[in-house]
């Protein structure tokens, strides 16, 4: 059974690796965008996504 680095268990997990191992992948195909986008919506927001999160554009700056 693959192991995670992460504190994240799941689907999120799953989507940090899977950017890991193939970015475009991630990045390009809209079930990946849509999937990504649910557990951003999600509370608490696992903080390894926010890098995939970013690039895609899927987050909105902090206002302070």
């Amino acid at each position: 059974m693959p192991t995670s680095t992460s504190a994240t268990t799941g689907p999120p997990a799953d989507l940090v690796t899977a950017d890991h191992i193939a970015p475009a992948e991630v990045r390009l195909r809209p079930a990946a965008h849509a999937a990504l986008a649910a557990d951003l919506r999600s509370d608490p927001t696992p903080a390894d996504l926010t890098r995939p999160a970013t690039t895609l554009g899927l987050t909105r700056p902090r206002v302070s």
